[in-house]
């Protein structure tokens, strides 16, 4: 499900309310594991989601949202590159870009203005619970984040002639 800013915002509050109303604990983070993970469908109420939750009787729920920071800004590109650890040299993702020597290319400056003004925002928001072995998953996205992540991805497209240059 992709969401407006505004609608993150008002998901985020109301799930922070709807949570607890239901009796069920607030875990604050989610759930890193192997177990098999059931996606809820997009299309489906997040309140659904969460009476489901009540009804099997699960008693804490995971929840979490990533926050779009400078750090994101290097992360997005870092994590796409064969050679993370090379971009994670640098403290900010200008920095990085000034060592690559593609910091006056206009997709670079388009990315950082467009992140930039992102900054603070909620990307995603994931409500998780578990049941039998098996984690239930809510995911709602920012409907500007996939922009995002496709200018990461084409200013790794410019990077590459300097990779095969090692």
């Amino acid at each position: 499900m992709t969401l407006s800013t505004v609608e993150m915002n008002d998901l985020w509050d109301r799930l922070a309310k709807a949570i607890p109303a239901r009796g069920l604990l607030v875990f604050p983070g989610g759930i890193r594991s192997e177990a098999a993970i059931a996606m809820w469908p997009s299309d489906k109420p997040v309140s659904d989601f969460l009476d489901l939750a009540q009804k099997l009787e699960a008693q804490i729920v995971y929840l979490a949202a990533e926050v779009v920071s400078a750090d994101t800004l290097l992360e997005m590109v870092a994590s796409l590159l064969d050679d993370a650890g090379a971009a994670y040299q640098y403290e900010t993702a200008e920095a990085f870009f000034e060592a690559v020597g593609i910091q006056s290319h206009k997709l670079v400056a388009e990315y950082l203005s467009y992140g930039k003004a992102r900054l603070g925002r909620k990307s995603t928001i994931a409500v998780e619970w578990t049941h039998g072995g098996v984690v239930h998953h809510y995911l709602a996205v920012a409907d500007w984040l996939g922009k995002l992540l496709d200018m990461a991805s084409e200013i790794t497209d410019l990077l590459e002639p300097l990779q095969d240059d090692d």
